[in-house]
């Protein structure tokens, strides 16, 4: 019996894929002296701010309704030695949960290029602590709308972000099947 979209969309929300992050000063250069609390409590690191939290969020609206066009903003999240593992693309890419589907940013980029873009993302709801942003959010899918949580754990010392986003869902609401053009991980 297959699992209905439901118990789907449940086993992809809490996938917690784990991505490195590059923060970007206004000038465009790393930010050498910006940090966050980790989450060992490490509490001489300052603290994520409302400001870089929606630079976060804004470029990563930007990746999800404008890729492939707009591939360097990927670049600019993501750090060479990202890991990347979602069950819903698991699942699309008919692969075991918790498997690690990219090891590299390029192998990242492989595996999102297989993943269309969404129309528009509509934020519900953003709220971040010292090193967590908590995302909600609204894919304009048709026929329906798909909606999801991101929870970004961000320490900027080390560059990494962690990250869920059930991507899977819209690849099935974009009547594509599980397979089709789907590149091997």
């Amino acid at each position: 019996m297959a699992a209905s979209p439901a118990v789907f969309f449940l086993k992809a929300l809490f996938s917690l894929p784990f991505v490195s992050i590059k923060i970007n000063n206004k000038n465009g250069s790393p930010e050498e002296n910006l940090h966050i609390e980790s989450s060992s409590g490490n509490t001489n690191e300052s603290c994520l701010t409302r400001v870089e939290t929606a630079q976060i969020i804004e470029k990563y609206t930007l990746y999800l309704t404008k890729y492939p066009d707009n591939r360097t903003v990927l670049e600019e999240l993501v750090d060479e030695n990202v890991t990347a593992a979602s069950d819903s693309l698991s699942y699309v890419f008919q692969k075991p949960l918790n498997t690690t589907l990219a090891r590299n940013l390029q192998e990242m980029l492989k595996q999102e290029a297989a993943v269309p873009a969404v129309p528009s993302v509509n934020t519900i709801f953003v709220s971040n602590t010292c090193d967590i942003i908590s995302w909600y959010w609204e894919f304009t899918t048709k026929p329906y709308p798909t909606r999801g949580i991101v929870i970004l754990f961000v320490n900027l010392q080390l560059r990494k972000l962690y990250k869920n986003v059930p991507r899977g869902e819209h690849w099935c609401d974009s009547g594509q099947s599980r397979t089709s053009g789907v590149p091997d991980p």
